[in-house]
């Protein structure tokens, strides 16, 4: 009598068959779903592979007016400062509206600005208007509605100054403006939500510390802006002021976590989990070491939950043995490596927008 064969494991096309589903899953499915749309818009969790400027604002040239760039391109070596001038409005990016101080109006799409659970208000709040914002080697498009203006996909991109953020460097040391005064009206700004006043308060009180200040203090307002930073996604500040900390004092645990956030924020995943192992034990270390160590499941070895990925969650992206290559006479295609089975994972790429339709037992 021949023994029947082993049992081979469900393959993701197995899983994703549609008897499968509705036989397994659909129940919670539903529950996930509940069938609305579920927008997925960057956080904490994942960023654009958009352009990211690593110019140091010093070193751009001051642009007059968004008709002097180049539209389509990158406008690589500038800067464009423009101020909010009217209430800000959230859908999947935030649109903004300017002024760039020559009499043109635009708008901005601000990209993986703020995360997911963040609504209109929240980022009216974060851009009053008067805001300054600088964008940094800015993109001209033309939008939907036919006029031009400026996408950014990266928080990094774009610095932002309260009307009144100047005034912290004339106004005479006291109480309000000393160094200790500064972070206290920064710590409770941060506690009000107002993130970007909060940033200008401990940006205002690093400007006064010198060679000779405490450590302590230094370290303790580089962590907090730090946290600034990664609050609104901006992950490349939030890794160079946690990286300041670190130079002045190397075991901080709270610059290393933050350290270790603004690498998961970069999607360096494996880096960050490295750093979150040396941590001691915490609640919040030990959420995101769970965090971390299933981004790297998914990016690197396409481990994932199809659940997960069908009920919105948000998931890293995988490339597995595909890639892009050009080919004589055919343009552009996808390509395999290497020799794939019925059912394996070739890639996975994080959903602008998730639904399930619901269909009854005749429909189906």
């Amino acid at each position: 009598m021949q023994s029947r064969p082993a049992r081979r494991q469900n393959s993701w096309g197995d899983l994703l068959d549609n008897a499968t589903i509705r036989r397994k899953h659909m129940d919670l499915l539903l529950t996930l779903q509940d069938t609305r749309l579920h927008v997925k818009t960057a956080g904490f969790d994942a960023v654009s592979s958009g352009f990211v400027s690593t110019a140091p604002v010093t070193s751009l040239a001051k642009v007059d007016s968004i008709t002097t760039l180049r539209h389509g391109v990158i406008n690589r070596g500038t800067i464009l400062w423009c101020k909010v001038a009217a209430p800000v409005m959230r859908i999947v990016g935030v649109l903004v509206l300017v002024d760039d101080g020559s009499g043109q109006l635009f708008q901005i799409g601000l990209y993986n600005f703020v995360d997911s659970q963040a609504s209109t208000l929240d980022c009216q709040r974060l851009l009053l208007e008067g805001t300054l914002l600088g964008v940094k080697e800015p993109y001209v498009k033309t939008f939907a509605s036919g006029f031009m203006g400026l996408r950014t996909d990266h928080p990094s991109n774009i610095v932002v100054k309260r009307p009144n953020e100047q005034m912290h460097a004339t106004v005479p040391p006291t109480a309000a403006s000393s160094i200790e005064g500064l972070k206290a009206q920064g710590n409770a700004h941060f506690q009000a939500g107002d993130i970007i006043a909060a940033e200008s308060c401990y940006s205002a009180a690093l400007k006064q510390t010198t060679e000779a200040a405490s450590p302590d203090m230094t370290v303790a307002l580089l962590n907090n802006r730090a946290m600034c930073s990664l609050k609104r996604c901006a992950f490349v500040e939030a890794l160079e002021d946690a990286t300041k900390a670190l130079s002045l004092v190397p075991t901080n645990a709270k610059s290393l976590f933050r350290l270790a956030l603004a690498l998961t924020g970069l999607r360096r995943h494996e880096e960050s989990h490295a750093i979150l192992m040396l941590l001691p034990r915490s609640k919040d270390v030990m959420t995101w070491r769970d965090v971390v160590a299933r981004r790297v499941a998914e990016s690197i070895h396409g481990h994932f939950k199809p659940i997960d990925v069908m009920g919105g969650t948000i998931v890293e992206d995988y490339i597995g043995p595909v890639e892009v290559k050009m080919t004589r006479g055919k343009g552009r295609g996808l390509f395999l490596t290497q020799p794939v089975r019925r059912g394996d994972l070739l890639l996975v790429e994080k959903a602008y927008a998730t639904s399930l339709a619901i269909l009854n037992e005749r429909r189906r």
